[in-house]
């Protein structure tokens, strides 16, 4: 049976050819800015008052998104804040290879009764380093904020001074007092009448002179009795 010999030539091609494909990639991962590091959020804030339960557990979901299989490195910069894997022990560091696609939960413990009051800032990166020339390829910052026994603004109280109330000032009462009637027409002044004494005479008749005399003296008392009827009408 013959068996084929491989020629040298065709291997160092294809390791020559294999290199070009792996550096080719690497410029247009550098060139295009290709996203490695995908996490869940970078930016967390709490609210902590003293007696709070703690600590505060924060699970970080990452993924390689990039094109190739890569490191990542999560780094804590402050006391306060602990980055592990899922699984393992608190630490400050955390270094983990990771194919393609291939998602990682890390945790972030965050121990809020170790600062004092007020606003506090801590920052943790994730790295995605090139496993052949170990550059970074992407980095990602998740920036803790932590606001410890904080007081709410207090809202002034504004007293309102009670409006002083003026009261209407009540109009004076009008008495109204009937005025007098006072006719425009003068009434004709009343001359006493004479009446001449007349014998009695057998003859029953009367003189015409008579009769006039008693005619005018009924319309002049008619005209006085009209004048007094009016009078007490009126008032």
């Amino acid at each position: 049976m013959h068996r084929e010999s491989i020629c040298p030539d065709a291997l160092k091609m294809d390791s020559i050819f294999a290199k070009t494909i792996f550096l080719f990639a690497s410029l247009l991962t550098v060139l295009t800015g290709a996203d490695y590091v995908k996490i869940s959020s970078d930016s967390l804030t709490y609210d902590f008052r003293t007696g709070d339960h703690a600590p505060i557990y924060y699970f970080l979901n990452t993924e390689n998104a990039g094109i190739k299989k890569v490191r990542f490195d999560v780094t804590s910069f402050s006391d306060w804040v602990s980055v592990y894997k899922e699984g393992d022990n608190a630490s400050a560091k955390t270094s983990l290879e990771l194919a393609q696609y291939s998602p990682l939960n890390f945790i972030l413990e965050v121990r809020p009764e170790r600062l004092s009051d007020g606003v506090n800032k801590a920052k943790v990166t994730v790295e995605a380093v090139d496993l052949q020339d170990y550059s970074v390829l992407d980095l990602k910052e998740v920036i803790i904020t932590v606001n410890k026994n904080l007081k709410e603004e207090a809202i002034p109280f504004i007293i309102e001074t009670p409006k002083q109330i003026i009261s209407p000032t009540p109009a004076p009462i009008l008495i109204l007092t009937p005025t007098p009637f006072i006719p425009s027409f003068s009434l004709p002044k009343l001359s006493p009448v004479k009446t001449p004494f007349l014998p009695l005479s057998p003859s029953p008749a009367l003189s015409p002179e008579i009769e006039i005399s008693r005619s005018v003296l009924k319309q002049i008392q008619s005209t006085i009795d009209s004048i007094k009827l009016f009078l007490k009408k009126l008032f």
